[in-house]
């Protein structure tokens, strides 16, 4: 009777061990850091891109990309870092180039906005984080809300660039470009 019943205690601790596990013995994900700080800003210019949908707005796309980043001859991504995309952010039909002033995230298309981060067919558009790991991505998250702030510096070469989640957002994350936006 003793050894049944240590049989028993045994089974049933096993039991609790096992329920306990994560289902389908999935270990938790890794949480990614990203940067916050970045030292290159690229800025490509695509005109009234959506003209024909009736959108007179000039678009350009912005890539920053934090210190140990760069752009081979090829134009990919080499190094460990981040890279902070946006790939529509709209002007008025008169500015080419990124102008001095806030951007909100939106779907309208309406000068000084940007599109959020969305994934489409299976590509991700909009405003999102890369983490890149020896020119491989590691991980991405795409940014559906946020604020986007250019302004003068000082010396009235550079610029500084901000970006902003929304304060209720869960992660918050915020970044900062300092420089020439080439």
């Amino acid at each position: 009777m003793f050894s049944k019943k240590i049989l028993y205690f045994i089974g049933a601790a096993m039991a609790g061990l096992v329920s306990c596990s994560p289902k389908g013995g999935r270990q938790p994900e890794a949480v990614v850091v990203y940067d916050t700080l970045f030292t290159l800003a690229l800025q490509e210019q695509h005109g009234a891109y959506y003209a024909d949908g009736g959108l007179e707005n000039n678009v350009v796309s912005l890539d920053l990309y934090s210190e140990n980043l760069s752009l081979n001859k090829q134009g990919r991504i080499e190094g460990t870092g981040t890279n902070l995309y946006f790939s529509d952010i709209f002007l008025p039909p008169t500015d080419s180039t990124l102008l001095v002033g806030t951007y909100l995230s939106d779907t309208t298309g309406s000068a000084f906005t940007f599109l959020p981060g969305t994934s489409f067919r299976g590509n991700f558009t909009g405003a999102y984080l890369l983490s890149i790991t020896d020119g491989t991505l590691v991980s991405y998250r795409l940014l559906p809300a946020g604020s986007l702030e250019v302004v003068q510096a000082e010396d009235e070469e550079h610029v500084v660039i901000r970006f902003s989640e929304p304060a209720d957002s869960r992660t918050k994350y915020h970044a900062v470009f300092k420089g020439r936006v080439n």
